[in-house]
């Protein structure tokens, strides 16, 4: 379908809401779609449940409403090269793309849908966007079992390695096993879902993670569903998120002297038998649950929350 630029002598600025809804009854289903230059806005529903696998939305667009490319078969989508700052209401086209444009800081570009949406870049192996001048990267396509974390990419300082919107880690591109993930100085935080393990299929699982001194912060879910046994947690961190080291197979673990925040299940279902919880720190509720500890040292001033350690092990707090 090509929606001209011009009809009867009027510019197409706004498709409105269920303009080309699929109707079962009209016809057969689009799959392929040109857009004016001259529109500014497309409304509700109003390419609802066709089969359009690559987009382009002209530079001109300001805003597209809910559902206004989404399907049934939203795993069809392939492509979409959208201009920045566009308004997009959620679910224009399925699953998470509003949210990861955001997470991207609504930049321009293609996007791309392979299990998860990654923005295509200007690196064969790593994608990533930009933040406040530094690049965080979102997604890993080489085929290294001991992957390193760059501290800069095309000569952009690396801040941090983000997971995306909805469970998946920046491995989720790849098929090979990953054991050991080195992260380069200069990185202060991991974020969410990062480095999330494959539960399902055991593969992708990490066995060694090296933190580099500069890391603050590493979010929830970030290492959720390894095979981690030892980690060294450095002494700049302050905050571990919610579910952040769980079901891993850590069975030592020393917490730094930087006032650190233990989030809800953060070190849960691990094989920890020994803790050393530092001076200031703040432990949530069943930080180290369903861990089989035997000796647990806490220093001064610690705000523990309720049911820390299981006692299903035999063990009281």
């Amino acid at each position: 379908m090509i929606i001209p630029q011009y009809i009867k002598g009027f510019a197409v600025k706004h498709i409105i809401r269920c303009a080309f809804k699929y109707d079962y009854f009209q016809g057969s289903k689009i799959t392929t779609l040109k857009l004016p230059d001259s529109l500014l806005s497309i409304g509700f529903n109003a390419f609802f449940d066709h089969h359009i696998r690559d987009l382009e939305i002209p530079d001109s667009v300001t805003s597209i409403e809910n559902n206004a490319f989404n399907h049934i078969c939203y795993d069809l989508f392939h492509t979409i090269k959208i201009p920045a700052n566009v308004e997009l209401d959620r679910n224009i086209i399925g699953e998470g793309f509003t949210e990861y444009y955001s997470m991207c800081d609504k930049q321009g570009g293609t996007y791309i849908r392979e299990d998860c949406w990654y923005k295509k870049g200007d690196n064969d192996t790593w994608d990533y966007y930009i933040e406040n001048g530094c690049a965080v990267i979102t997604g890993y396509h080489g085929n290294e079992a001991e992957v390193t974390i760059p501290s800069e990419i095309n000569k952009i300082p690396v801040s941090a390695v983000s997971g995306h919107y909805s469970g998946f880690g920046i491995f989720d591109y790849v098929k090979h096993e990953i054991n050991t993930v080195i992260i380069s100085e200069g990185i202060t935080k991991i974020n969410k879902n990062t480095f999330i393990g494959d539960i399902f299929l055991h593969k992708k699982k990490i066995s060694k993670v090296i933190f580099p001194k500069s890391l603050t912060w590493i979010g929830g879910d970030a290492f959720i569903d390894n095979n981690l046994e030892n980690i060294i947690i450095p002494s700049n961190v302050t905050w571990i998120g919610e579910n952040a080291i769980k079901n891993n197979k850590i069975n030592t673990i020393t917490l730094p002297d930087s006032n650190i925040h233990i989030s809800k299940y953060a070190f849960s279902y691990n094989q920890i038998t020994s803790i050393i919880i530092s001076d200031n720190a703040v432990i949530d509720d069943c930080s180290f649950f369903y861990n089989p500890i035997t000796d647990i040292t806490i220093g001064s001033d610690v705000k523990m929350g309720s049911e820390v350690i299981n006692a299903d092990k035999g063990i009281k707090e």
